[in-house]
């Protein structure tokens, strides 16, 4: 290595032309100017640029091949985001990777991750997902849906495959147990008819502000048709169709309070028939909030459920505080707003609906998910079921 004296400025410095080799991604010869203010030093930064482009892959291209499980989690995680562009399920896989993956397997080399490793650690995530809890949320790293993580691992190495990193995807040999339901199924909770009549009666006397009217309107809305939050927020006025009494359900409100043009599943793109009562509490608010929006000057609003002075859609949260001031300020015990939307699947149950009705109404991917939720009888009809046999030999 020949090294030249500079003099600048009236000050004297060091550089040094390094040939650091062939280039593994582009084939071109890779050729570096080092300076210093002494030789060593000059000395000292040429080995170092040889070793950072050893380290690197023999390239120059920042990051070009991935070495490490988090380096290519983070490639696979970009071209993920391409083909996937909701942001709850972005999320759900952000998660996966920081709660389950990076801690155990982030700095792992990649070729060094074997069939074995990967079984052991699904062994731990089954043993911990397997311990008895009391607690309705478990505790992080103890999730039930090891099935979800184990995709999400096969999905990195398919990709690690696809981009000739690896020869072979070393889940495809990783075995998934079913995890043992230690915890009693709990049945989901709903209000009463009784329950359900008294928090609709409060719901009606609410009156005389836009925050009221928009809070009847809006909870009605849940508890009669059973449609989630997210959707509901969503709403605009043109998916309302008075005359032949249904709404459209095409999108719904994301994590980052966006519209998202496209509902949770398929199956949630959906009509949902309304009754007469709730086309014309719907009517109503629709005129109520036209009414304020020509005292305010404003035009009149796209979506149903906004905040007049912003024109922006609800957030979820501040629905949920509006509810839990409603139910305070009604001397009603306290429930969160998805707990409507079992109360709507348990009426249409208790006055006989067939599921797949049901699931065509909540908008389930499928009739077994309608099923495992809602799958119960209440109380009313477990009593009545428990005398048919007495009454039947009586008869």
């Amino acid at each position: 290595m020949k090294i030249n004296e500079n003099v600048k400025n009236g000050k004297k410095y060091y550089t040094a032309k390094i040939y650091l080799g062939f280039d593994s991604v582009t084939g071109q010869q890779r050729i570096t100017t080092v300076t210093g203010k002494t030789k060593r030093e000059v000395e000292r930064e040429a080995a170092s640029k040889r070793i950072e482009f050893s380290n690197n892959g023999n390239t120059i291209i920042k990051k070009a091949i991935p070495k490490t499980f988090k380096e290519l989690s983070e490639l696979w995680l970009d071209e993920y985001k391409l083909e996937y562009d909701k942001p709850n399920t972005i999320k759900q896989r952000e998660s996966i990777l920081k709660i389950y993956l990076y801690p155990v397997l982030g700095d792992y080399k990649i070729d060094k991750i074997t069939p074995y490793i990967l079984n052991e650690l699904v062994k731990t995530w089954v043993k911990n997902a397997n311990k008895k809890t009391d607690k309705k949320i478990r505790n992080v790293g103890n999730g039930k849906h090891i099935s979800n993580i184990a995709n999400v691992l096969k999905q990195i190495f398919d990709y690690a495959v696809r981009m000739d990193l690896l020869g072979t995807n070393p889940m495809l040999k990783v075995k998934i147990p079913k995890i043992k339901c230690n915890q009693a199924k709990k049945e989901v909770e709903f209000l009463n008819k009784t329950e359900s009549k008294a928090f609709i009666f409060a719901l009606m006397t609410l009156e005389g502000s836009y925050e009221a009217e928009n809070t009847k309107a809006f909870f009605y809305l849940l508890i009669m048709t059973g449609m989630r939050m997210s959707e509901a927020l969503a709403l605009k006025w043109s998916d309302l169709d008075f005359n032949q009494k249904f709404i459209t359900i095409n999108k719904t409100l994301n994590d980052s309070g966006n519209i998202q043009e496209e509902p949770k599943t398929k199956k949630s793109n959906r009509q949902i028939f309304l009754d007469d009562k709730t086309i014309k509490v719907l009517q109503g608010f629709k005129a109520y909030q036209l009414e304020k929006c020509l005292e305010l000057g404003l035009s009149k609003t796209e979506f149903i459920f906004v905040h007049l002075l912003t024109g922006k859609v609800y957030r979820r949260q501040r629905m949920s505080d509006k509810l839990r001031i409603f139910l305070r300020d009604s001397n009603m015990k306290q429930f969160t707003p998805h707990i409507l939307r079992h109360t709507c699947a348990s009426m249409l149950i208790e006055a006989g609906a067939n599921f797949k009705d049901i699931q065509v109404q909540l908008g389930h991917e499928t009739i077994q998910t309608t099923m495992d939720t809602y799958g119960y009888l209440t109380a009313e009809k477990k009593q009545e079921n428990a005398n048919l046999l007495s009454q039947y030999l009586n008869s």
